[in-house]
């Protein structure tokens, strides 16, 4: 019997070698038709460029640096498609980093931030920044227009220790974050980590620029006393600032009001149980804001309208409050009432009555139909809210009725009961 040969036969050789080349040649003809119909590679750069654009994802929490999605993801369908990503700056203006990060991932943000070119930047950090990440970031601070610091979600609520903002020190950085804009800086509910106070005051000094400041769930920030406020620190862009969803008394809102000036605050959502009005009012005394037309907070602000405290804000065009006790509000509502001088440029008034058991006293109502009534409110009242109020604690028909005329006549919408339902219909 003759041995199989180990090798194809010329022939044979030469059938396979002609099936290649055509198989080669058939590729390249399907991806030279796969070109002409590629409409990316077809289109002007510029709208190629807007639809690379709309690839991005909506929330900007979700725009991490990451193959799964764009812009990266679009570096990896062909050369077209990379050099149309890498040329749109547009693309690369906004990062969400997710640590912790290995040490290389430095040289991909670095990259990042180049294809930015000179556009303003907006970078979200959640967990404990890395130095070596910190310093890529701080080195294109001059760019740095919306910063989040967020602590995330972390487990361990017997966690200890301090969250630095500068990781490394301040020293390592920028004099001026001369672009930064907003300032976000997010706690954790489930942790006992601290932010460092003189941090966070550092960093607001070296931005004369910012506009908007929000502090969240930051139950505790330690070194304030170390710092010496006097005088207190005077930000004079700052126009919008918010201490919110808080977990338990911190002294970050008790210290920030007592060692700074914002004479240009517009808009101060603030937990007022744990600040004094003498202190309140010293700060507004202190920043003397013209044009602060939104104020929010909670029960301490019936202190502070009983020590008289709105005569000093008359620019208030919206006014929210959550009182456990209605008496704050029946003394707002017959102040506001009684002075055509008291807060007369406000349009809106929410106040919610978190908690009540026992019937409303009626002059909560009697105050309510006066404020309505006051020829001083007409056409200049839009929206009165109350909130919080069960419908067994509704006053009776006959005094809704008196309050519908009223509100009709002043122009307002009345809205009482809950967020769901309106019994004022």
């Amino acid at each position: 019997m003759e041995a199989k040969a180990s090798l194809l036969d010329p022939p044979a050789q030469t059938i396979v070698q002609g099936a290649m080349v055509r198989s080669e040649q058939d590729q390249s003809l399907v991806q030279q038709q796969l070109a002409a119909n590629d409409l990316m590679g077809r289109l002007p750069f510029e709208i190629s460029a807007q639809i690379f654009i709309h690839c991005l994802p909506g929330k900007q929490k979700d725009r991490t640096a990451s193959l799964e999605h764009a812009p990266l993801l679009l570096l990896n369908i062909c050369n077209a498609w990379t050099d149309i990503a890498k040329s749109t700056p547009l693309l690369w203006c906004t990062i969400h980093i997710e640590f912790p990060r290995p040490v290389s991932f430095k040289e991909l943000l670095e990259a990042w931030f180049i294809r930015a070119r000179n556009y303003p930047l907006t970078v979200s950090l959640r967990g404990q920044c890395h130095p070596h990440i910190a310093v890529v970031i701080w080195n294109h601070s001059h760019r740095l227009e919306h910063l989040i610091v967020d602590n995330g979600d972390c487990l361990d609520r017997d966690s200890l220790g301090t969250l630095e903002i500068f990781p490394g020190g301040m020293a390592r950085v920028p004099e001026q974050f001369i672009a930064l804009r907003t300032l976000t800086i997010r706690g954790s509910e489930y942790s006992n980590l601290q932010f460092l106070g003189p941090q966070i005051m550092e960093l607001l000094r070296r931005a004369p620029n910012v506009v908007e400041c929000t502090f969240i769930r930051m139950p505790l920030a330690v070194g304030f006393h170390d710092i010496d406020w006097d005088p207190p620190l005077v930000f004079p862009s700052l126009r919008r600032l918010r201490f919110g969803e808080h977990v338990k008394p911190g002294i970050i809102e008790n210290e920030f009001l007592k060692c700074v000036s914002l004479p240009a605050l517009e808009a101060l959502a603030y937990p007022f149980e744990y600040f004094s009005s003498d202190h309140f009012i010293a700060f507004l005394n202190r920043s003397a804001p013209s044009n602060l037309r939104e104020l929010s907070g909670c029960d301490g602000l019936g202190d502070f309208v009983l020590d008289g405290g709105l005569h000093l804000i008359p620019s208030l065009t919206r006014f929210e409050v959550w009182w456990t006790q209605y008496s704050f509000a029946e003394k707002a509502l017959v102040a506001l009432a009684a002075s055509s001088s008291l807060l007369p440029k406000l349009q809106t008034l929410i106040i919610h009555l978190e908690g009540q058991q026992c019937a409303f006293p009626e002059a909560l109502w009697k105050g309510l139909l006066n404020l309505l009534a006051a020829p001083s409110r007409r056409s200049q009242l839009t929206n009165v809210l109350l909130y919080g109020i069960p419908e067994s604690l509704m006053p009776a028909e006959g005094i809704r009725a008196e309050l519908r005329e009223a509100a009709k006549i002043c122009g307002a919408q009345v809205r009482m009961g809950s967020r769901r339902k309106n019994f004022m219909k």
